[in-house]
């Protein structure tokens, strides 16, 4: 697949493979879940998942959710019940924020922390911030002028 190509590409240059990129999950993270998710993907679709499935997935458990705990499908009801939503997921933790909110933010999942990964020097994915889920250093770039 493109994706596949592209990381496979970037992986054989030592510059590209420590351009750091937002990942939401990863199997490095100790989420429950988020390794079984990452495998069904993989078995499914035959690559590993960007950013954007685990995020879509996340949504529709959230509206899952939200229509479960508000025992309704009237959208006030299930609006107030994603306000309300606290869920420790594979994706992390799913907690939107309310009118209001501090962040300036309305219907946001703020209080999640976006991961941050590099590839290796074997051209695989390794989680390099938060700190707390980091699992090596980021390898700066080297400055255009030695490159």
């Amino acid at each position: 697949t493109k994706y596949s190509a592209t990381i496979d590409a970037f992986s054989t240059d030592d510059q590209f493979r420590r351009i750091p990129t937002s990942q939401v999950t990863h199997t490095q993270v100790d989420r429950k879940g988020a390794q079984e998710y990452f495998d069904s993907y993989v078995k499914k679709y035959g690559e590993n998942p960007s950013y954007l499935p685990p995020s879509a997935s996340a949504a529709g458990l959230s509206l899952q959710l939200a229509v479960e705990a508000a025992d309704s499908l009237d959208s006030e009801k299930v609006r107030q019940a994603l306000v309300d939503l606290k869920a420790d997921t594979f994706f992390g933790m799913i907690d939107y924020t309310a009118k209001g909110d501090p962040s300036g933010l309305t219907g946001a999942n703020v209080n999640r922390p976006m991961l941050t990964i590099q590839l290796d020097a074997q051209g695989k994915q390794v989680v390099v911030a938060p700190k707390e889920a980091a699992k090596a250093d980021i390898e700066p770039l080297k400055p255009w002028n030695e490159r």
